[in-house]
């Protein structure tokens, strides 16, 4: 159970090493493209929503409207930062 409220509502975020522009650019082309591709939704439909061998359990965990919609208009908009 996860109590209290957020800090930050993202649907998806990944770290990177401050100052790497060239390696920032390598990983969003490349993320944009298997989320405009499907390829991202296909993943999460296999891991969240299908059975799971071996034992075949299913988590059955629809995408949230918010991950749904990062898929669909990729960004790289930076959430509101922590400690600033």
């Amino acid at each position: 159970m996860i109590v209290g409220s957020f800090l930050v509502l993202e649907p998806i975020a990944i770290l990177l090493r401050k100052g790497d522009t060239e390696y920032k650019k390598t990983v969003d082309r490349h993320l944009a493209a298997l989320m405009l591709d499907g390829v991202v939704g296909r993943f999460y439909e296999k891991w969240f929503q299908q059975p799971i061998p071996p034992n075949n359990l299913r988590m059955d965990l629809p995408m949230t409207f918010a991950l749904r919609d990062q898929l669909r208009w990729p960004t790289d908009r930076v959430g509101d930062e922590i400690g600033k």
